[in-house]
């Protein structure tokens, strides 16, 4: 059993001395900069992503801005196109009384023609030029 010993120490001694503990020590270096060099990476590449994603997210905020913007221009437009609506759609009924009105008295067989100008507001006689 010394023998054995012996001969598992010598080649634990051969194997640290010289180039053999150098290598045990060059693996374990590298391998403790490898996962470094992963973990960099990982990093670099997750800094990468969130800074895309920051920035997508400040356009896509920058154009919901606009796009609220925009809206609230397009309502108000709106209101303005709402409110002439129903003021030419009072004129347009108050003109379609006065055209019956006007169509009533012109079949009426008792109307003068001095009746109609005054529906009209014609001041002038017998068809002349207004001043």
């Amino acid at each position: 059993m010394n023998t054995w010993v012996t001969l598992v120490l010598a080649a634990i001694t051969a194997a640290l001395s010289g180039g053999g503990a150098a290598a045990i020590i060059t693996a374990l270096a590298k391998r403790r900069t490898v996962h470094v060099d992963a973990a960099d990476r990982l990093n670099d590449a997750a800094l990468k992503y969130v800074e895309e994603l920051q920035s997508d997210t400040a356009d896509a905020r920058r154009e919901a801005r606009e796009a609220r913007v925009e809206a609230a221009d397009a309502r108000r437009e709106a209101t303005e196109a709402h409110r002439q609506i129903g003021h030419i759609r009072y004129e347009a009924e108050q003109l379609a009384d006065d055209l019956r009105r006007l169509r009533m008295a012109i079949m009426d067989p008792h109307i003068t023609l001095e009746r109609l100008r005054a529906m009209v507001g014609d001041p002038s006689a017998n068809g002349a030029e207004r001043e």
